[in-house]
């Protein structure tokens, strides 16, 4: 009977060490499972760059939100307009976009394109210096279109003297005028003069 009482209490013994076992396996692996999901989810935000107090929107659209918090994957939000206020609606994390994200990116391309327009028109600006530089470097001739610095009609240069003042002709009508000026209140005129008769009321004859 001893020897008897002795076999019962191993197998009891044994059951109670396999099942302490199954019960310790199974809790494992639940933990296992746990702490994977947890690693799953932080890769997801890590990838999106969504956290708490972001402000994001749906991809497909809509209105902005604020993440409240982030659980498991899924983002709890809220968001509110004048006519209404909701809050703990909660969205996959694959489906939100943050909106500071593309409001960064529209702002570097703005600035990108300012810069690239900046360069532009510096670059414009120094050749128009040098081009109007070297215009008024330029010595007048005989035969030169010029004008007044201060307007009026354009004048060919008839001659040239040697004081700088210069004689000019022009028509007034059908009168022909001709002037001496001096040279530095002279410019060159870039464009081609008008035809007898253009642009004064005088038809041609």
């Amino acid at each position: 009977m001893e020897c008897i009482g002795i076999i019962v209490g191993g197998v009891s013994m044994a059951v109670l060490l396999c099942w302490v076992h199954e019960v310790s396996h199974r809790r494992l692996e639940r933990r296992e499972k746990e702490l994977t999901k947890k690693a799953e989810a932080r890769t997801k935000e890590r990838v999106s760059g969504i956290s708490v107090g972001s402000t994001v929107r749906l991809k497909s659209g809509g209105a902005p939100m604020t993440v409240l918090y982030i659980e498991d994957g899924r983002a709890s939000c809220a968001w509110q307009s004048a006519a209404s206020f909701k809050e703990n609606e909660c969205y996959p994390l694959e489906a939100l976009s943050l909106e500071k994200e593309t409001e960064s990116m529209a702002s570097k391309i703005l600035a990108s394109e300012r810069d690239r327009l900046k360069a532009a028109i510096g670059k414009y600006e120094k050749e128009l210096d040098k081009l109007l530089k070297k215009d008024s470097e330029r010595e007048f001739k005989e035969g030169d279109v010029v004008r007044l610095k201060s307007g009026g009609p354009a004048m060919t240069i008839e001659s040239i003297a040697p004081e700088g003042n210069h004689t000019c002709v022009w028509f007034l009508g059908k009168e022909i005028q001709r002037t001496a000026f001096s040279k530095a209140g002279l410019k060159h005129e870039p464009s081609a003069p008008p035809r007898y008769g253009e642009g004064s009321g005088v038809e041609n004859t």
